[in-house]
């Protein structure tokens, strides 16, 4: 038991303790980090970027 607590503090996945939307909301965490720090013209290039593929995926 205090392994698992030692583990989950640490961040690490012990079986299937960490389900799949806990992941996916930590990287949307970073991503939002990341257009924090980034300026209007690459916000917009990425925006612009995203909507070509999925363009490309219809």
């Amino acid at each position: 038991m205090d392994q698992e607590k030692k583990a989950r503090k640490e961040g690490e996945n012990i079986g299937k303790r960490k389900g799949k939307a806990e992941v996916l909301e930590g990287r949307k965490d970073e991503r939002i980090k990341e257009t924090e720090s980034m300026g209007d013209n690459a916000k917009r290039k990425r925006e612009r970027r995203k909507k070509e593929k999925e363009v490309k995926r219809e």
